[in-house]
This record gives structure tokens, sequence and C-alpha cells, in this order.
């Protein structure tokens, strides 16, 4: 992983995110599949206060900034959604993914992704200072 910035050793959100300061909600099928790749977040995750959002059948749907969030009939099934901040939810996933062997963070920034025309897929990135770094997986 290249990483321009810095990173927090505690979830708090990160100046380079400015969508940080903006309420997160990871919805339930989001929050299942994080689970399933790392067991035991979602727990955590209540146990350091992220509000979690118990829906059941019975429950109000609302409208928020003019997103409708639910619809006015009743639902058939419960579900359950987190609403942690930007900084815990990049926290979290960080922590689980920097624990994996093969998984190491080195400062620098990405320019722009390096392009293979033929093949129609990013090949890598060029760094800032110019170098090119080949992968299988390129996330911006």
């Amino acid at each position: 992983v290249y990483e321009r910035d810095e990173l927090p050793t505690e979830p708090v959100n990160r100046s380079a995110v400015p969508q940080g300061q903006h309420v997160h909600l990871l919805m339930a099928r989001g929050a299942q599949e994080l689970e399933a790749i790392f067991p035991g977040m979602l727990d955590d995750m209540a146990r350091a206060g992220v509000p979690v959002v118990q829906n059941q059948p019975e429950s109000i749907h609302f409208t928020a900034g003019g997103h409708l969030l639910g619809t006015g009939q009743t639902l058939e099934s419960n579900f359950t959604a987190y609403v942690p901040t930007r900084g815990r939810l990049e926290w979290q996933i960080r922590e689980r993914v920097l624990a994996l062997p093969t998984v190491s963070v080195l400062r620098g920034g990405v320019a722009h992704p390096e392009f293979d025309a033929a093949a129609q897929r990013v090949t890598g990135v060029v760094l800032d200072n110019g170098e090119t770094v080949e992968g299988d997986l390129v996330v911006d």
C-alpha cells in the first residue's frame, strides 16, 4: 500500500479525507460482507461505541437530505446497520489489512495509474517520484 499521508494510530478523521466529517452509514449488506472478510469487526465496532441500528419490520422509515431511506410500507425482515465515523471505519479495516503478513504500507504519493491500452486494464501506478510500480490490484 502506498500512502501519501502519515496514518493515524487511532480511529480519527484524516485531514486528507474531507468527507470524513460526513455521516457514514454501513448498510446491512455492506456490514455482512465486511464481517465475512474480517470476522469480529462488527462486534469490535459496537464495543467501541459505534451506533447500531436495528430495523424492525414495524419501524418508521424516513428521508434525509431528500434521499429516501425507507418506504412507507413495512419491511418483511429485520436488518442491522452501523453508523461509524469515517475515521473509525477506515481504522477498523486498516488494522485488519495491515495485520496480513503480505501487506505493508510505504510512504509515497501516486501520481497516476499506469494503463495498458492493448490489454485495456490498469497494470500499476506511477509514483510522485516517477517510479512505476506494477500491481495485480490497484485501488485509488
